[in-house]
């Protein structure tokens, strides 16, 4: 049963979902800045660390780079 609870596919499968839920969020609004865009993250997404709304705003900038 614990090998199936660390499988990487389940964990990160929530993850997946919220990354794309901010990409899509980014595009709709189109902030005019970086700080505007952090800002509209947090305020959408509360329980996101500051390390995935990053994630996700180079991800919309197009200059994804893995974050560890």
């Amino acid at each position: 049963m614990q090998m199936i609870l660390e499988s990487p596919s389940l964990s990160e499968a929530p993850v997946t979902a919220t990354m794309n839920r901010m990409t899509r969020l980014l595009k709709t609004v189109r902030p005019g800045s970086d700080a505007e865009a952090l800002r509209t993250l947090r305020a959408a997404f509360p329980q996101t660390s500051l390390k995935d709304r990053i994630a996700a705003l180079a991800r919309h900038s197009g200059k994804e780079t893995p974050i560890s």
